[in-house]
């Protein structure tokens, strides 16, 4: 499910509109951390930018997400090298 913001409307729809979203979009991050579940992709990558930028706490949750799937790529990478016996580049 993709959301998109383009909608044509009033200043004043499309800021209800983006508070909607966000609130969704927040309501959906505390359920998903609250059950340990991983969030599902319901955005594009512009509607995400643009609720990344205008709501601090989706922002750090983002920079949070991001740093936990670079600390996963490397444990990934170190467990192979480990389990297949391969030297470090």
């Amino acid at each position: 499910m993709k959301i998109r913001l383009t909608v044509r409307c009033s200043k004043k729809k499309r800021k209800a509109f983006k508070e909607h979203y966000i609130a969704c979009a927040s309501y959906l991050l505390d359920e998903c951390k609250r059950n340990r579940e991983v969030v599902p992709e319901i955005y594009d990558y512009k509607t995400a930018r643009i609720l990344k930028e205008t709501d601090p706490k989706l922002h750090q949750l983002s920079i949070e997400i991001s740093t936990l799937e670079s600390l996963q790529r490397e444990t990934i990478r170190k467990y192979q090298r480990l389990k297949y016996n391969l030297k470090e580049d």
